[in-house]
């Protein structure tokens, strides 16, 4: 497992120093705009002077998704709508603008010209959609914009390619299951989906909305073919571990991996058969009594589970509670697994030993940078621990499942 994991980190950066394509989507039609035709460089530098803002969006991200899968896609088209105040209307009334691509300050009726005029940004499998918008007036405008440049037909990605990767991000998730029906009809083929993100703001006044509205979503859209294909999903906003949740993992015959963060309950007899990964995200935030409810099933939850993360959480109780919950699976069932890797948030593997030598013993013969072997006091399991900040990339072609 290890050196596959080292083989796929290496095959992952080989593949991003060789690809820097850009991607894009199509563009939209508001008050019947035609397409016009794409610009030259110096034409499109010069829309900055109508009102439109160049920005710097050539940025890799520092790190890429817990667990993700070993291909370069390249830096996300970005599709952002978000409210500025009107200049000439003193009650602060708010009006929608957009960031497409490499501009800013894009009005909803342009988003058809900008879109056509970055010829570079055509044929990205990467989509970012950000909604930073509260109002729920103003998110519907947003989404017509959206729907109109999401149906248009002006991809340039190959024959039989399909955007690959999407991520979703709201202000406000309550009410997000209005975008089912379009994102299930033009992204059938995904292979990873993150709702939400690790570092986006998000507005959270009623959980247990959001966890529904977040379920409602991924019911619609991953009820179709994009179930089919899916090997990632990440849940970053509340959500609720429920049988529904469960039918849908399940239903998924490629998802190998799930993150969740934010959870809003919890029913502790379900079981996710087939995820090989998962990572806890807990961002930094303070725990629930879920949150430990939960670290203590995660093994039956997941029983063929390889790669297990709990990130950024509190030691104590909640990691504390997480590691006597695998102690006390492993004792009782000493044949059902007999090693996993555990990705942590402590940066020193000697404190990590210390701290956890009442539950099992090292059994590293060298020093290791990176990790550390640990065993099972009273069994077979042996748990190779990573210190904070390693990642895990799943290889792009996995011998034991043997599929790409």
């Amino acid at each position: 497992m290890e050196s596959r994991c080292e083989d796929a980190r290496m095959d992952f950066q080989a593949q991003e120093e060789e690809q820097t394509r850009d991607g894009a989507e199509d563009t939209m039609n508001i008050e019947s705009l035609k397409c016009l035709p794409i610009a030259s460089r110096k034409e499109e530098e010069k829309k900055s002077l109508d009102g439109w803002k160049l920005v710097d969006t050539n940025s890799a991200p520092s790190k890429p998704d817990f667990a993700a899968l070993a291909r370069a896609y390249g830096r996300p088209l970005i599709i952002k709508f978000y409210t500025a105040e009107i200049p000439e209307c003193e009650q602060g009334e708010l009006e929608v603008l957009a960031q497409i691509g490499n501009y800013t300050n894009v009005r909803p009726e342009e988003v058809v010209r900008c879109m056509n005029e970055q010829r570079a940004l055509l044929g990205s499998l990467n989509l970012r959609i950000h909604i930073d918008i509260e109002r729920p007036d103003l998110v519907a405008l947003a989404k017509l914009a959206l729907q109109n440049v999401l149906t248009r037909n002006n991809f340039a990605l190959p024959l039989g390619k399909s955007i690959e990767r999407v991520e979703f991000i709201m202000r406000d998730f309550v009410g997000c299951q209005s975008f089912a029906v379009l994102f299930k009809q033009k992204f059938n083929r995904l292979l990873e989906l993150n709702i939400g993100g690790p570092t986006d703001q998000t507005k959270i006044n009623h959980p247990a909305k959001e966890a529904d509205s977040v379920l409602e979503l991924l019911y619609e859209w991953m009820g179709g073919s994009c179930g089919r294909t899916l090997r990632c999903l990440r849940i970053f906003p509340f959500v609720k571990i429920c049988p529904l949740l469960e039918g849908l993992v399940n239903n998924c015959p490629m998802l190998e991996h799930l993150t969740l963060s934010k959870l809003a309950d919890y029913y502790q007899t379900l079981v996710f058969k087939d995820i090989k990964s998962f990572e806890f995200a807990g961002l930094g935030l303070s725990y629930s009594l879920i949150d430990l409810e939960f670290a203590k099933n995660v093994c039956p939850m997941f029983p063929n589970l390889r790669v297990l993360a709990y990130l950024d959480v509190p030691w104590d109780p909640v990691m504390i509670t997480m590691l006597k919950a695998i102690y006390n699976e492993n004792y009782r069932n000493r044949l059902q697994r007999h090693r996993l890797e555990l990705y942590q948030s402590i940066d020193s593997l000697e404190k990590f030993v210390a701290n956890t030598k009442a539950l099992f013993i090292c059994r590293s013969t060298k020093e290791l940078p990176v990790s550390v072997n640990v065993q099972h006091l009273k069994g077979d399991l042996v748990i190779t621990v990573y210190r904070a900040h390693e990642n895990y990339i799943i290889p792009t072609f996995d011998p034991l499942l043997g599929r790409i």
